[in-house]
């Protein structure tokens, strides 16, 4: 069922019950102030007549009484009933029949109530004390005029119901769909949205509606999708380069190398060529899937606090270890004992790993091959800064070098197949940090990594 549909029948229905238990009410308060005041005006009539047919001998006196308009006010079909002595005294008007046995055994019952109806017709009950006699008085009469204006409002009420439930239905449709056009015209600048043409966007309005916020986090939402649809189309290309290159090298070698018979001192040449283009190519698989493995990874499953300081000396020794030849240096900023026991929540050795790829690329593209590393805390974070002799970075490939296989026109003659940055990014968002990175031309870069304290 379309929405519109569907909320034209939920307004209508919601609307006509309301008028319906709105027309109950209203119809059933007149109903039952009608009885009340009929009962009444009945009550009053009777006690005048029963006062005047036991007080009044003359027909003219009686007739005086009763048409007196002061004293009670007329009633259609009155019938009047006076017993004494479980006998019918008398009746008004007079009866122009007897009264039946199981008539007159209804009529005496003692245990009748003060006021009852069958069918149309309100009855009184009354017991009646005159000159030391009790009466009983038996009243009846038919409201038709009260029952007619009831009839009246019946049929203008399921009038008015019929005609409002009509045009609820009509103006439920006209407003359904007047508030769900701004939806349909979102429907349809959204269908001209594809694969091809991601940079579209959904017209922004001033106003701040629920569509117009809808409208805004769609386009915030297709940016993310552009920006995520570029990565992937820049991983492919350049993953696809660094596949590429070694095959290529090992693939040249070998036809070099079938063009004619070689000496084995060649032969063994080229198979430890072979080797080290193999071995590039496993560290390559390695590394995505080590970037794989911690894509997957949305938080610290098995965090502990880790020695800030000791994940930083592990990663430098081990980086030297590799690499006799780099230089790097380690400063603890404002060093105290209480500085041995600062800890950041984390796993020790995805904070080494970090650490590790850092240090080793801030010496590696150096022309000095050094590097400093600077350990500093503030009240709940603590910052490692790293700091290189490069050849810094240009502003333009900046908001790029977190990319996998991403790299720089200065870089692609550097070992590497550029995803040890994109590990480190990876690592600090499951850690609930940052990274900030300052780098200028030819005086070298600065990244900046922020882990929050581990508290007990």
């Amino acid at each position: 069922m379309r929405l519109k549909t569907s909320l034209t029948i939920q307004f209508s229905f919601l609307v006509v019950l309301l008028l319906s238990i709105f027309s109950f009410v209203v119809y059933q308060s007149y109903t039952d102030y009608r009885k009340e005041d009929f009962n009444e005006r009945l009550n009053d009539r009777t006690i005048n007549i029963v006062n005047a047919l036991l007080s009044f001998k003359e027909s003219e006196s009686l007739q005086k009484i009763l048409t007196d308009k002061n004293n009670f006010r007329l009633l259609n079909t009155h019938q009047i009933l006076i017993f004494h002595k479980d006998t019918l005294f008398q009746a008004y008007p007079e009866l122009n029949r007897s009264i039946s046995q199981s008539e007159y055994k209804f009529y005496s019952a003692k245990n009748l109530p003060t006021y009852f109806s069958k069918g149309d017709t309100s009855f009184i009950n009354l017991t009646f004390r005159f000159e030391k006699e009790h009466y009983l008085v038996i009243a009846s009469a038919t409201d038709t005029i009260g029952l007619k204006n009831s009839g009246f409002l019946r049929q203008l009420i399921f009038i008015t119901l019929l005609s409002g439930a009509i045009i609820t239905i009509i103006l439920g449709m006209f407003f359904s769909s007047r508030a769900l056009k701004p939806i349909s015209d979102l429907i349809k600048e959204i269908s001209k949205i594809t694969e091809k043409n991601l940079s579209r966007r959904l017209p922004v309005k001033i106003n701040k509606d629920e569509i117009n916020l809808l409208c805004v986090s769609y386009n915030q939402m297709l940016d993310r999708l552009e920006t995520s649809f570029l990565m992937q189309r820049n991983f492919v290309s350049n993953a696809s380069h660094e596949f590429r290159t070694p095959i290529t090298a090992m693939r040249a070698q070998i036809e070099v190398m079938l063009m004619q018979e070689r000496s084995n001192q060649e032969y063994i040449k080229t198979l430890d060529s072979l080797k080290n283009d193999i071995d590039n190519l496993r560290q390559l698989i390695d590394g995505l899937g080590e970037l794989s493995k911690i894509n997957a990874q949305n938080s610290l499953n098995d965090g502990n606090p880790v020695s800030i300081i000791d994940a930083v000396d592990e990663a430098r020794i081990e980086v030297l270890k590799s690499n006799p030849g780099y230089q790097i240096g380690f400063v603890i900023q404002d060093y105290s004992e209480d500085m041995a026991t600062i800890f950041v929540n984390g796993n020790h050795f995805l904070l080494k790993s970090l650490f590790k790829n850092l240090i080793d690329n801030a010496c590696k593209f150096s022309t000095d091959k050094k590097c400093n590393v600077f350990i500093s805390t503030t009240l709940h974070d603590t910052k490692v800064n790293i700091k290189d002799n490069g050849p810094g970075i240009d502003a333009k490939d900046l908001p790029h070098i977190f990319e996998p296989f991403y790299r720089t026109n200065d870089t692609r003659n550097v070992p590497g197949h550029g995803i040890g940055l994109s590990l480190v990014k990876r690592i600090i968002e499951i850690h609930n940090g940052k990274i900030d990175v300052k780098s200028e031309l030819s005086k070298g870069s600065e990244f900046e990594i922020t882990l929050p304290l581990y508290f007990t």
